[in-house]
């Protein structure tokens, strides 16, 4: 699991797979920083063409998402998919360039490693 510490680092992406999302709400109420809302939309639903008002939920905030994905536990059609970003990778810039290699150190009477 991804937790966002600073608002530096990126959001997680939120998807939500509307055609398996029923609109029960179960995934507003369990975010605890009010990323997702449910909104009532006419959708074409069903053969006859006839347009009838659905409830789906979508994204308010990306930015507030921290990716502890309760909203995707508590889906009961796992309609909703969270992807955390990679975790940023350390630069690997050398020994010789962070001056860290080994080198010998004259000292009066001998030398020495440091």
């Amino acid at each position: 699991m991804y937790a966002r510490k600073s608002p530096l680092q990126p959001a997680p992406t939120l998807t939500i797979d509307r055609d398996r999302c029923t609109g029960d709400g179960d995934c507003v109420m369990a975010c605890p920083r009010n990323v997702l809302a449910i909104r009532t939309v006419l959708a074409v639903v069903g053969d006859d063409g006839v347009p009838r008002q659905r409830t789906q939920p979508f994204v308010v905030d990306y930015n507030a998402c921290d990716g502890c994905q309760l909203c995707v536990t508590a889906c009961p059609t796992a309609a909703i998919g969270v992807q955390s970003p990679e975790p940023p990778r350390p630069i690997n810039i050398g020994r010789r360039r962070a001056g860290l290699e080994r080198r010998p150190l004259r000292v009066a009477g001998g030398s020495a490693w440091i």
